[in-house]
């Protein structure tokens, strides 16, 4: 008789067939959270964290998906640079160049301050 072999997986099937990966890669695309990705893809965000710690492909795949949305407006700001867009231009320079953080100079006389509190309540005395 001769020797069968089965070749049968035990255990659990993933939850993260092609079609989740591509729905989840989809939302992140447009800039949803982790959260709102796995809820568009129907699964559970621990099985999406579980995966991206087991698995380095898939979670280099989410996190290019993650920075697409920021690197394609970046895109879009430089073509309308480009394209003479004065309006973007400005914008871009306040956002990155005139957008300094301002310190604000505060000085409190405090002696003033204690002078009218001693008047007000007779501390003199």
């Amino acid at each position: 008789m001769p020797d069968k072999t089965v070749n049968k997986k035990i255990g659990r099937p993933t939850a993260l067939v092609p079609i989740v990966v591509e729905k989840l890669e989809e939302a992140l695309r447009w800039g949803a959270t982790i959260e709102q990705a796995c809820a568009h893809a129907k699964i559970d965000r621990g099985t999406y964290h579980n995966h991206t710690k087991k698995d380095e492909t898939f979670s280099t795949r989410m996190q290019y998906a993650r920075n697409y949305v920021n690197l394609k407006a970046k895109h879009n700001v430089g073509v309308a640079i480009d394209e003479g867009d004065l309006n973007t231009s400005k914008w871009q320079l306040e956002k990155t160049e005139y957008n300094k953080p301002q310190q604000a100079n505060v000085q409190v006389n405090i002696a003033n301050i204690l002078q009218k509190e001693k008047e007000e309540f007779n501390l003199d005395e």
